[in-house]
């Protein structure tokens, strides 16, 4: 079992980093959901050719609000972290980790934003199919770090920024080479 393996401080470590990484991610999945729902409506206005424009445009906002917050994480770690622990060890323990999902927020600035485009052209069969493979990726690299390699819970925490490229590269790839465009919304 991956607890009894892990042991009880990096679980700790990656209950108060996890706890960060979602209130970093919050503005991330608000211009998520705005890519889906502009990529909607340029479809149905016969705007396609503009989606791409778009797209990068929502990513670049996606990261310009993350990027105040990760600098107040990477210049005051500390202080971040003693909203969650008062325990100056473990608080110190976890500053590598929180290091790497502020790298990984920025990943999933330009993962989300393409991910959900696929399912603002109304194509969400394809978004499952596609995420579904991320996950399998995502998954086996989680249980390899944790096994096979036996990681500490930075390094893991790397699967995050891999999931946030990886969902962003397939969907783009998705989004120039499939025949989306013709999809009526």
């Amino acid at each position: 079992m991956l607890i009894e393996h892990m042991g009880e401080r990096p679980i700790a470590i990656t209950i108060i980093v996890r706890s960060v990484y979602m209130l970093i991610l919050i503005p991330v999945f608000g211009y998520g959901a705005t890519a889906n729902t502009l990529t909607s409506r340029l479809i149905g206005e016969q705007r396609q050719p503009e989606i791409m424009s778009t797209l990068r445009r929502i990513v670049k906002l996606s990261m310009l609000s993350v990027l105040p917050v990760l600098l107040i994480c990477y210049i005051f770690p500390h202080y971040v972290l003693s909203i969650y622990s008062n325990s100056s060890k473990l608080i110190a323990a976890s500053i590598p980790s929180l290091y790497v999902v502020g790298l990984a927020a920025l990943s999933f600035c330009f993962g989300i934003t393409f991910f959900e485009a696929i399912s603002g052209t109304g194509n969400t069969t394809h978004a499952l199919i596609l995420e579904s493979f991320v996950l399998i990726f995502y998954t086996f690299q989680t249980w390899l770090f944790t096994t096979v390699v036996r990681s500490d819970v930075a390094f893991v925490r790397t699967v995050e920024i891999t999931y946030g490229i990886l969902i962003g590269v397939v969907s783009l790839l998705y989004l120039k080479y499939t025949k989306w465009q013709q999809k009526k919304v």
